[in-house]
């Protein structure tokens, strides 16, 4: 249900949010606990993703907060 919820408020169906943490990419699914908080900003290279495989293919990694 998470997921589907988010996945229409994302911009092109897609809710993984790619965010840029100092040197660190790190992507954040629907249900961790600050995702809502989270703003995408592209103009610092983040990013949204559409699936998991596609962001660490992309050379992300998983969020320690989900």
């Amino acid at each position: 249900r998470v997921w589907a919820l988010a996945k229409r408020q994302a911009p092109d169906g897609c809710p993984i949010k790619g965010r840029v943490q100092g040197r660190e990419r790190v992507y954040l699914l629907p249900w961790a606990s600050n995702y809502e908080r989270v703003r995408i900003s592209t103009r610092r290279g983040e990013r949204w993703f559409c699936s998991q495989d596609e962001a660490e293919a992309a050379g992300w990694r998983a969020s320690d907060s989900g």
